[in-house]
């Protein structure tokens, strides 16, 4: 990934407009750095968006979300890109601005918001879900559907009851 971001940056550093292609499409990369790189680049080589849809990557590359609002139905797809992004505070910003654009957002964002392990996230979406038309009494089937990442207190009785004191290692807790 470093790799991939000093690339980007000497791209545009070298001033060969041969480069405007690659650089568009690594607006599109799954890494925030990677696509920051390739955004102060183009923005180097002078580069101006020519649809509202690269100017949203562009803008959410460059992290400047509150430009994104006024490009309307036009992010949605750049957004939804990002609602998986490793870093918690774009996909918060991402789901943020989603709820904010004045489309309906399809089934499988909300899905895909709603499942985040984040807690803040899921929170950020639990709010946007309003725009998915998910109806409320929906929404806890909705969020039991995300992936766990704390160790299961069901796991520790076991062990526990199996080999007296291991579930408490498991869980790290002594009481």
């Amino acid at each position: 990934i470093e790799i991939q971001w000093a690339s980007a940056i000497a791209l545009g550093e070298f001033g060969d407009p041969a480069a405007l292609g690659p650089l568009r499409e690594v607006l599109a990369s799954q890494d925030k750095y990677v696509r920051y790189g390739a955004a102060v680049a183009l923005r180097n080589l002078g580069w101006v968006p020519g649809t509202p849809e690269e100017n949203a990557d562009y803008l959410i590359a460059l992290q400047d979300w509150t430009k994104i609002i006024p490009l309307g139905g036009a992010a949605l797809k750049p957004l939804s890109r990002v609602i998986t992004d490793p870093d918690p505070d774009v996909r918060y910003h991402a789901i943020d601005l989603l709820e904010h654009l004045n489309v309906s957002l399809p089934q499988q964002v909300c899905g895909r918001m709603l499942r985040d392990t984040d807690r803040k996230v899921r929170w950020r979406a639990v709010i946007a879900a309003k725009k998915c038309q998910v109806p409320t009494h929906y929404l806890p089937w909705a969020l039991s559907k995300r992936t766990r990442v704390r160790k299961s207190p069901e796991a520790a009785a076991i062990l526990n009851f199996l080999f007296l004191g291991l579930g408490y290692n498991y869980l790290g807790k002594w009481w």
